[in-house]
């Protein structure tokens, strides 16, 4: 399991397409974060392809999780080359997939790995790139004396506020980047003498970073 809580991806899909001896490979990138989406578009890209060589893939997600396949391609040749292209430039929550129409003249093993990694190079440098972090929920219970001294606080932090309700008692639900948020409770807890407090949501979201 991975603990990143930032990460680079791509913002919308892409794809690259070129010619090798007379081989079409196409490269498709595509922005997924769950293994079953994934799937769904591997069955989706094998319909509509359906008389295509190979379906070649790698995907690597922020969990931790990744997966390869050359799809009858010789060993090493295709897979790894699209997972080392992902590794390259540093993504996560990627699926690339380069899908070839043999032309009718084997290339080897040395230049088809240069021509998959290729593919997938090509389609991930048409991509737009975005950082996404990870903020974790926090509800914050307070006096009314302490109001400006929690804006005033977490305007110096990376939150943003969820929403706020002074029915009865004070109390405010944030999201804070998951880094800050012990930072944040001991600053607030200190500042208020302890009459500020916390509880937990175990909820968290991933978010553009800004």
């Amino acid at each position: 399991m991975s603990n990143e809580v930032e990460i680079k991806t791509i913002r919308s899909d892409s794809e690259f397409h070129f010619k090798e001896k007379g081989s079409e490979f196409i490269g498709l990138a595509y922005n997924f974060d769950s293994e079953s989406d994934i799937q769904q578009k591997l069955n989706e890209l094998k319909k509509n392809h359906y008389n295509a060589t190979h379906h070649c893939f790698a995907y690597k997600l922020k969990t931790g999780e990744f997966k390869y396949s050359d799809d009858g391609e010789p060993k090493g040749s295709a897979g790894i080359r699209l997972f080392n292209a992902i590794n390259h430039f540093d993504l996560n929550d990627l699926l690339i997939v380069v899908i070839r129409y043999y032309g009718g003249t084997k290339l080897g093993v040395g230049p088809l790995g240069k021509a998959y990694y290729h593919a997938a190079e090509g389609c991930i440098k048409n991509s737009r790139f975005v950082k996404m972090k990870k903020y974790v929920s926090l509800f914050i219970n307070y006096e009314f004396a302490h109001t400006s001294l929690l804006h005033r606080s977490l305007s110096n932090f990376d939150t943003k506020i969820i929403s706020e309700d002074f029915t009865l008692k004070p109390k405010m639900e944030v999201l804070i980047f998951t880094e800050e948020e012990l930072h944040l409770k001991q600053l607030l807890s200190e500042q208020s003498n302890g009459s500020i407090h916390f509880d937990e949501s175990n909820r968290s979201l991933w978010l553009k970073s800004t």
